[in-house]
């Protein structure tokens, strides 16, 4: 029996009206944090970072490094900019909005 694994496709949302990883989100589009799913270690460092769940975020940047812009309580302001590492960035779930 073979199984097929679905790899994102870089801009490209997948099909379906759930999260996706933080790393496919398209560039420019904003989303929703969900940590619902992730490991409670990796949880603990995504909100060290700012990263907490229902953080409005914009993918600004995607390489070994993800860059995120994690918005302010008004949604026209950036609070700040962090580096998320590819690896933690594909674990991370965002709601697109």
């Amino acid at each position: 029996m073979t199984t097929s694994t679905a790899i994102p496709t870089p801009g490209l949302l997948p099909t379906g009206s759930g999260p996706v990883p933080l790393s496919s989100l398209p560039r420019n589009t904003l989303g929703r944090i969900d940590l619902g799913d992730l490991d409670p270690s990796d949880a603990s460092l995504a909100a060290a970072m700012g990263l907490t769940p229902s953080s409005l975020v914009r993918l600004a940047r995607r390489g070994r490094s993800c860059i995120v812009e994690i918005r302010g309580v008004l949604e026209d302001t950036i609070s700040t900019r962090i580096g998320v590492g590819r690896s933690l960035a594909e674990r991370i779930r965002v709601w697109p909005s």
